[in-house]
């Protein structure tokens, strides 16, 4: 900054020398204001604002002894920025020392700054000593006061003699500048931006994003704005492919958080990164982080039996298999009972709700799986049908379907008895032919055949079915159906024709059976 400084008008004391003794000078002119009171600070105080002035005089006639105070106010007695006062003798003996004082005032509330006194000597005035030390140049003597406090003074002594008995004029210069000083703070912002993501997702859940941006400069960037074009296969929640905030300002060292959830509509990884852009600083961009959607595929194996014989339990295998990449949570498996079942059993942690039978599975890895059993016993014949159903967080709910076929068997048991035992020549004996299934199915064509020997003679026969005869073989018509639990009974009459011991022999075949059943009943015949 230019310093502006203007010269005074010096004001230029008269100091008259005489020959002792000392007369009355009355030839000087002054300006003579009320001589100060007290002793004149001396102390250099420092200080911190500027100013410059001008000078300006009025000279007024003395004549009696004594110090006189020349006092002069710049730029005007009306705006006083800073005083000169010289307190001087109105006359000195030649060749004897004396001194006078400069005294400058701060008129102002600020400080002055580079205030500069030049003292012009007389050539018959010798310069000795002055308090504080001045610097001396061809003639004059110089002080700088760097700063002058608010309403405060400095006061300079000088000391000397004249070398002659001629007038001193000695004149006083003083100049001060007013500088008008500016700082301008030199500021650079500069943008960092993070981007944070998880490391893997399910494709059925959104994931979340955190924009972290930051100001590592100096001073505001402004109008900023962080941006997200995402990649194909990524969308925000709302279905954008971009991502935008308005930033605004954004203060030096300040940092600002911002968060988004995006969604992706296929497996796979995406790795991108985000741009943080201002109108004052270059635009920065995030390191690029990833993420790997995936997905659990769970799949249903149930094993058991495709026939089984009533009265048999049913027994299957349930297996769930996580063929995906993804982590399957939260995993459930449901299997229905059939109805007409009875003794259910299950693996431990299966929870029975109405007709279904629950596991909570949790967790299956990647190219893991979970195996659970369940048995019961069926009722009746027929198909046995039940639902299994398998569903996880993130994954599509997978179902099978199995049907077990509950087959009954036949089982034909044949037995004959004599009524009577023994049985007297010429009298009848009775002989009770069954045929019982205490099987699960009715067998079918059941065919009894009977034999007798020489010593007795058939007479009647009644049943189930009706009975030719041909010599010594009785056959009765076939059976059509035998239920299960259920018997056929048979009746045939003999007479016995001679004594001693017989066998009766009956002999039944069916649909059911592979080989005759045989069974013989002995009867004795005595006379």
């Amino acid at each position: 900054y230019p310093e502006q400084t203007t010269p005074t008008r010096t004001p230029e004391p008269v100091i008259e020398v005489k020959p002792l003794p000392r007369e009355t000078f009355t030839g000087s002119t002054t300006r003579p204001t009320t001589p100060p009171t007290g002793s004149i600070p001396t102390t250099m105080v420092p200080v911190t604002s500027m100013a410059y002035g001008t000078g300006s005089e009025n000279l007024v006639a003395v004549s009696e002894p004594g110090p006189h105070h020349i006092s002069m106010i710049y730029p005007s007695p009306e705006y006083g920025i800073i005083k000169l006062d010289k307190i001087i003798p109105n006359e000195v003996s030649a060749d004897q020392p004396f001194k006078y004082a400069i005294v400058v005032t701060n008129l102002t509330n600020t400080v002055l700054p580079s205030i500069t006194i030049t003292e012009t000597l007389s050539d018959n005035f010798g310069f000795e000593n002055a308090d504080p030390m001045p610097q001396q140049q061809n003639g004059q003597i110089s002080w700088q006061i760097d700063t002058l406090a608010a309403k405060s003074a400095r006061q300079i002594t000088v000391f000397g003699r004249p070398r002659d008995v001629n007038t001193l004029r000695n004149s006083t210069k003083l100049t001060y500048s007013f500088v008008a000083g500016s700082s301008i703070r030199v500021v650079k912002p500069e943008l960092e931006i993070a981007r944070l993501v998880p490391s893997e997702t399910l494709l059925s859940d959104s994931f979340p994003v955190e924009y972290i941006i930051r100001n590592v400069g100096s001073g505001s960037a402004r109008d900023v704005k962080i941006l997200e074009t995402l990649p194909s296969g990524l969308v925000t929640t709302d279905g954008l492919n971009e991502v935008k905030f308005e930033v605004g300002h954004l203060r030096g060292g300040e940092q600002r958080s911002f968060k988004t959830e995006l969604r992706a509509n296929r497996i796979g990884v995406f790795a991108n990164k985000a741009l943080a852009l201002s109108s004052t600083t270059p635009r920065a961009e995030s390191a690029p982080t990833s993420t790997s959607v995936r997905q659990p595929a769970l799949v249903i194996t149930k094993s058991g039996p495709e026939r089984q014989y009533l009265g048999r339990p049913l027994s299957y295998e349930i297996t769930v298999v996580n063929q995906g990449d993804g982590v399957s949570q939260n995993t459930i498996l449901e299997d229905s009972i059939p109805i007409d079942v009875t003794a259910i059993e299950a693996s431990a942690g299966a929870d029975v709700s109405g007709s279904r039978l629950r596991w909570d599975l949790s967790t299956i890895a990647p190219n893991s799986s979970k195996t659970v059993r369940v048995s019961y016993r069926p009722t009746k014949v027929g198909v046995y049908t039940s639902d299994t159903r398998a569903t996880s967080h993130g994954s599509e709910t997978v179902s099978s379907k199995t049907q077990t076929s509950v087959i009954g068997i036949p089982i034909m048991r044949l037995a004959v008895v004599d009524l009577e035992d023994p049985v007297a020549v010429g009298e009848n004996v009775t002989y009770l032919v069954t045929a019982a299934n205490d099987g699960s199915a009715p067998d079918h064509n059941i065919r009894v055949v009977c034999q007798l020997e020489d010593k007795i003679q058939y007479v009647s026969s009644s049943g189930a079915t009706e009975a030719s005869v041909m010599g010594h073989t009785i056959s009765f018509t076939q059976l059509r159906t035998l239920e299960p639990n259920t018997k056929a009974t048979w009746r045939i009459v003999c007479r016995a024709t001679g004594p001693g011991g017989v066998r009766f022999k009956v002999n039944m075949t069916s649909d059911v059976l592979s080989r005759p059943i045989d069974q013989t009943e002995a009867t004795y015949l005595y006379e």
